[in-house]
């Protein structure tokens, strides 16, 4: 009989390369988000940015971190509804924005402007009068 050495529970898991490589991305994303801290930027406040910048793409691309049983597809899906509402209220702030007059701005002071870059795409959210 050969002889086998049996695996305790207090003996760690073997790990292939490619756990080694996960293990040591988490790491370094984890002190990157805490660099960012530090500079106070942090990842939060990046994402509501660039969720303001491009709402579309920028969920789109987070949806994979989504639970899978969440409907991404169909007119009704809970996915499409908070993109709409985001697209609609990123809109009214524009609007807002468009007619506030100016009061109290420094002459270096910048405005942001969070347009779609695809007016034709988001023309058929709810909020958003449709350009057909």
């Amino acid at each position: 009989m050969a002889n086998v050495t049996k695996r305790t529970e207090t003996a760690p898991m073997p790990r292939g390369a490619g756990q080694q490589i996960v293990q040591r991305l988490r790491k370094e994303l984890y002190s990157a988000l805490h660099l960012l801290d530090k500079k106070d930027r942090p990842l939060d406040i990046l994402l509501a940015e660039q969720i303001e910048r491009d709402p579309a793409t920028t969920l789109n691309k987070l949806s994979f971190m989504l639970p899978r049983d969440v409907n991404l597809t169909g007119d009704a899906s809970e996915f499409a509804q908070a993109l709409g509402d985001v697209a609609a209220r990123i809109a009214e702030q524009n609007a807002i924005l468009k007619h506030a007059p100016l009061q109290g701005a420094s002459e270096d002071a910048q405005l942001i402007d969070i347009t779609p870059e695809n007016p034709e795409e988001s023309a058929d959210l709810p909020g958003k009068p449709s350009k057909k």
